[in-house]
């Protein structure tokens, strides 16, 4: 169960990336050259006016940063129990680092991707678990070249409502609410963006969760500062997850807060870059050799064997690393 409520969270991230892209109308850090409009800084009478122009006109940022905190407190087989999740992401120029763990019951899941050069790298670690290790590229176009993110266009007017406004220090705080079904709508809208597939590559059974969920009324508040950038995001919302006969549900609150816009900085490459699976390469590897594999290393529970890494060694001196940790990738996504 516990691996379970891991994966489950993991989705949940994949979500706040999601919603994400979506907030910022699916356009990339660093994209936008068009100046603070003056309309944005005009005092607006209609609030949900002023904050429509704020996000459709945020000024150009080539780095920043952001962390999450989420909790999530959620009935699962009849027991209630909470899930954290702290998460940071961090970008400069064409590199992005995103990094997060999930906790619950004791356990632990971290993950971190690296983005650069149209390539994303993930790293899973769990306990008593083998780092896992692939590498996945972003959409291509005919010509070889990677291609630019798609724009998601949002009707702000139709999707928001209830929408306040309130300014302290310099700040103006937009309070506003989503319905359930629209959130659902939205992510459905993304998952189709080839650009947001390009970067969730192998995280397939994730994204299939995401599209799983169902969800109440999302309840807003977003931060912008003086100079019209986000500084602090604020949501609460129910929601409900299946999967497999068994059904999640709980509440969530989360805060994500952003800083260093445009600071000089710059985003650490993960070592080893060479040990990570190309998951675009896998499809040689045969559901016979797979099975092997999988039959070796874990017992009918899905747990480790006992002799794990010694199983381990012996299985890529006859397979080859690289397909073993292939298959070991997509399991760890899958499961």
């Amino acid at each position: 169960m516990n691996r379970r409520i891991m994966r489950w969270m993991a989705a949940l991230f994949a979500l706040v990336l999601a919603l994400g892209l979506a907030g910022c109308n699916g356009k990339q850090p660093g994209t936008n050259d068009s100046k603070p409009s003056s309309v944005a800084s005009e005092e607006k009478k209609d609030p949900l006016e002023a904050f429509q122009a704020l996000v459709e006109e945020i000024p150009e940022v080539k780095s920043g940063k952001v962390n999450l905190d989420m909790a999530v407190k959620a009935e699962l087989d009849g027991s209630t129990l909470t899930v954290n999740l702290n998460g940071a992401v961090q970008f400069a120029g064409q590199k992005a680092g995103l990094s997060f763990a999930v906790n619950a019951l004791g356990e632990s899941m971290q993950m971190d991707m690296y983005m650069a050069d149209g390539w994303v790298y993930v790293q899973q670690t769990e306990k008593d678990m083998e780092p896992v290790r692939y590498k996945t590229q972003m959409t291509q176009t005919e010509d070889g070249e990677t291609s630019e993110p798609e724009q998601t266009q949002l009707n702000l007017e139709k999707l928001v409502k209830d929408v306040t406004l309130e300014e302290t220090d310099g700040n103006r705080i937009f309070r506003f609410t989503i319905a359930g079904e629209d959130i659902a709508g939205m992510l459905d809208e993304l998952m189709q963006n080839e650009s947001f597939g390009g970067m969730m590559s192998g995280m397939d059974e994730m994204i299939g969760i995401v599209e799983g969920m169902t969800f109440s009324t999302m309840e807003f508040a977003v931060t912008f500062g003086a100079d019209n950038l986000p500084v602090k995001g604020e949501c609460t919302f129910g929601m409900e997850m299946k999967q497999e006969g068994t059904t999640m549900a709980g509440s969530l609150e989360m805060t994500v807060e952003m800083s260093d816009w445009n600071a000089d900085f710059e985003v650490k490459e993960p070592e080893n870059l060479d040990s990570y699976t190309e998951m675009n390469n896998m499809g040689d590897i045969t559901e016979e050799t797979a099975a092997v594999i999988i039959g070796s290393l874990f017992d009918e529970s899905g747990n480790p064997v006992e002799n794990f890494d010694a199983v381990y060694a012996a299985l890529v001196e006859e397979y080859g690393q690289e397909t073993v940790d292939g298959v070991l990738s997509l399991l760890s996504v899958a499961t």
